[in-house]
């Protein structure tokens, strides 16, 4: 994935199954500083940082970044909003399927992703601040 201002939210994720978080398998970099996750009261996926994984799992909305919509984020590269300073600003986020695939996403409470690996790429923030999405 990339596009984001936040350069370490660009690169790789990977799908890790075992790692379900408000319903749903999580998607990590390789260093697991980062994941995508699906925020379910919100309905939308968004990014965000390891310090942020228990209030992620206790059902709160923390992140760097979130999908303005349902869509899955490895179907969709328009739609995305980043934490830039203080503000939510568009994203020109672009992401490529590297392995596997994702089911039909038409209805987002039982779209589920297929052991899925992706890449992140352009974010260029290089201060940030951790917000709760709202």
């Amino acid at each position: 994935m990339g596009g984001f201002r936040k350069p370490e939210l660009n690169g790789y994720y990977s799908e890790r199954p075992e790692q379900e978080i408000q319903g749903r398998a999580s998607f990590w970099t390789p260093n697991q500083a980062f994941f995508i996750y699906w925020q379910r009261s919100l309905k939308r996926w968004a990014v965000c940082d390891a310090g942020s994984l228990l209030a992620a799992r206790g059902g709160a909305n923390p992140g760097w970044a979130y999908r303005s919509d349902a869509r899955h984020f490895a179907k969709a590269n328009d739609g995305w909003i980043e934490a830039v300073g203080t503000e939510w600003q568009t994203a020109d986020v672009r992401c490529t399927i590297l392995e596997g695939s994702i089911r039909d996403d038409s209805f987002a409470d039982e779209e589920v992703p297929n052991t899925l690996k992706v890449k992140f790429t352009g974010f260029h923030k290089q201060d940030w601040y951790c917000l709760g999405l709202h």
